[in-house]
C-alpha cells in the first residue's frame, strides 16, 4: 500500500502521457502509486499505458520506483475516470494529474511527506501554467506557509490539482466528481473538499505546472451550460451532506456562484450565435431570466457587477457586448498562431524562463 495515490485520467493524450507520468517518477519521495484510467482513448493512449504498466513493474516491486497500475473503461469522461481513480487507490493521500501536466522536481519530498503525516484533510500548494512551448512560466496560484479550518466555503482560486486529499475526507463525506459535467467540475470538487475538511494547511511549495497545450480552447460549446449545472448539483451536495460545517454561509456562496454562472451562460450563449430573443427564452428555459433581471447588484461576484447591470438596463446592448467579446475572443485565437504575436504575448503572461525545474 503506497502513502500517495496520483490519479491520471488519460483520453487521447499519446503526445504527453509519458512526460506526466516521467514526472511522478522522478520524485524524491517513492511511496507512490501511478493510476492510470484509460477513459476509452481512440489512439494509442491505451497501449503507452500498458507498456508503462509493464516497465515499471520489475523496478516498483523493490520500491525503487513508483508502480503503476492501469485501468481501461469505456469513454466516460474525466470526471467519471478520476472517480474511477478514487475507488481503486490505496494510498492514504491522493493527487490528480491530468495526462497533459507535470509536476514539478522535487514537489513531493520528505517535507510534503512529513506535513501530509500531520493528518490535514487538504494539503494546498502553489501552481504555476507554462505556454505551448513549455519553456516559460507564470504564476497560477502562489500560497503561503499557513493553516486554517475548513466547514466553510472558502473564494480561493487555484488549480484544484495543486491540492493534496486525503482519501477518507472524500469517503467519509461523499465528495465525488461530477459525473458528466466537463467544465467546473473540477472547482466544485475543491469547494467541496474545502468544505468537508476540518484542517487545511496551505505550502508555499510549487507543485503542480498546469501546461497550456496547442490548439486547447477554454471551454467545448456543446457543455457551455455545465458551467451553471457544476454549481448546481453543488448546491443539492451542500443539502444532502452539508451537515456539520456552516451550511448557510456555504449555500450563500454557492448561489453566488450559480447566478454568477447563469449571466456567463448568457453571454456564451450569445457567442454561439444566437440573438436577444432566442437568449431570453433559453434564460426562461432554465429559470434564470427573471432572477438574473431581479438580482441586486450587491449579489453578483464584483468582475461581473458591470455585466448584470448591463444586462438588466438594457438587454439588447448586452447582447452587443457579448458578439463584440466573442469576436475579440476569435481574433485573439486566431493572432496567437502567428509566431511572432505569440512571442510577444508569452513575455507578457509567462515572464519565467528558468525555475528550476524541468
Amino acid at each position: 500500500m503506497a502513502f500517495f495515490s496520483v490519479i491520471i485520467p488519460a483520453y487521447n493524450c499519446e503526445k504527453y502521457l509519458m512526460d506526466a507520468v516521467e514526472s511522478v517518477r522522478r520524485q524524491p519521495v517513492k511511496d507512490i502509486e501511478i493510476i492510470i484510467v484509460d477513459d476509452g482513448s481512440s489512439d494509442s493512449t491505451g497501449q503507452i499505458c500498458d507498456r508503462l504498466q509493464e516497465s515499471y513493474a520489475e523496478n516498483a516491486s523493490d520500491g525503487g520506483e513508483p508502480a503503476v497500475w492501469v485501468i481501461h473503461q469505456r469513454n466516460a469522461g474525466a470526471s467519471a475516470a478520476r472517480n474511477t481513480g478514487i475507488r481503486q487507490a490505496s494510498g492514504e493521500y491522493l493527487l490528480f494529474l491530468d495526462a497533459d501536466d507535470t509536476y514539478a522536481d522535487n514537489a513531493i519530498d520528505q517535507g510534503l511527506l512529513e506535513v501530509c503525516k500531520k493528518g490535514y484533510d487538504v494539503i494546498m500548494c502553489s501552481s504555476f501554467t507554462s505556454n505551448v512551448d513549455r519553456n516559460r512560466y507564470g504564476v497560477d496560484m502562489r500560497t503561503g506557509n499557513s493553516v486554517f479550518p475548513g466547514r466553510r466555503a472558502f473564494p480561493i482560486s487555484g488549480h484544484f490539482a495543486a491540492c493534496i486529499y486525503r482519501k477518507q475526507l472524500l469517503l467519509d463525506n461523499h465528495v465525488w466528481f461530477e459525473k458528466g459535467i466537463h467544465l467546473n467540475e473540477d472547482v466544485t470538487f475543491k469547494m467541496k473538499t474545502m468544505y468537508s475538511a476540518s484542517m487545511i494547511c496551505t505550502m508555499e511549495k510549487l507543485l503542480y505546472i498546469y501546461n497550456t497545450t496547442p490548439g486547447s480552447v477554454r471551454y467545448r460549446e456543446r457543455h457551455i451550460y455545465d458551467f451553471v449545472e457544476a454549481w448546481v448539483r453543488t448546491y443539492k451536495w451542500l443539502e444532502q451532506h452539508g451537515d456539520g460545517g456552516n451550511i448557510e454561509q456555504a449555500k450563500a456562496f454557492v448561489r453566488q456562484k450559480i447566478v454568477s454562472r447563469q449571466l456567463l451562460y448568457a453571454k456564451l450563449y450569445v457567442q454561439q450565435g444566437h440573438n436577444f430573443k432566442e437568449m431570453n427564452e433559453e434564460l426562461e428555459r432554465i429559470d434564470a431570466l427573471e432572477t438574473l433581471r431581479s438580482l441586486p447588484e450587491k449579489a453578483m461576484i464584483p468582475s461581473q457587477k458591470e455585466e448584470l447591470v448591463l444586462f438588466q438596463k438594457n438587454p439588447k446592448k448586452f447582447v452587443r457586448y457579448a458578439k463584440r467579446e466573442g469576436w475579440k475572443i476569435r481574433l485573439g485565437r486566431m493572432l496567437l498562431k502567428v509566431k511572432v504575436v505569440r512571442r510577444i504575448r508569452d513575455r507578457k503572461k509567462f515572464p519565467m524562463e528558468n525555475i528550476g525545474f524541468r
